[in-house]
């Protein structure tokens, strides 16, 4: 079983953001079975059934949360 990695992070640390997938995806390869599973909101695609945030995965669903802030904080 992996464990669900949530990665919350504002567009100002992109760099950031693409290096916690980079290593989720190294220590995914040094293993047999995955240990993360990177939960992050621009890797889903979303309908206009319902809003635009109840349709992102929530934290709490997750065993671990990673936040990565910079200059914007909201």
């Amino acid at each position: 079983m992996a464990y669900k990695l949530f990665v919350s992070s504002p567009s100002d640390v992109e760099t950031e953001r693409d290096a916690v997938r980079r290593i989720v995806e190294r220590v995914n390869a040094e293993h047999p079975e995955p240990v993360f599973d990177l939960v992050r909101w621009e890797d889903v695609y979303y309908t206009a059934e319902s809003s635009f945030q109840d349709q992102i995965a929530k934290p709490s669903a997750c065993e671990l949360v990673v936040c990565v802030f910079w200059k914007r904080l909201g």
